[in-house]
């Protein structure tokens, strides 16, 4: 049975979100993201989903000045 990411069960998102976080305390790794332009930063499922959804309006609003539009 095939299930998307948005129908991950709990437990999967907890231990991917565990495992995440203990990736990011490696120096190695966020050397790899500060080179990459990126400034690696951990947390919880539910922050992550508050980030995303607080940024959206702000995107669509550039994107909507920008006159981008999809092909």
């Amino acid at each position: 049975m095939h299930r998307s990411p948005a129908n991950l069960p709990p437990d999967i998102i907890a231990r991917l979100n565990t495992e995440l976080n203990k990736a990011l305390q490696s120096q190695a790794v966020r050397d790899g993201y500060f080179t990459m332009g990126f400034e690696p930063a951990g947390g919880t499922p539910a922050a992550f989903a508050a980030l995303v959804k607080s940024e959206i309006p702000k995107w669509e609003a550039v994107i909507k000045r920008a006159g981008a539009k999809m092909e």
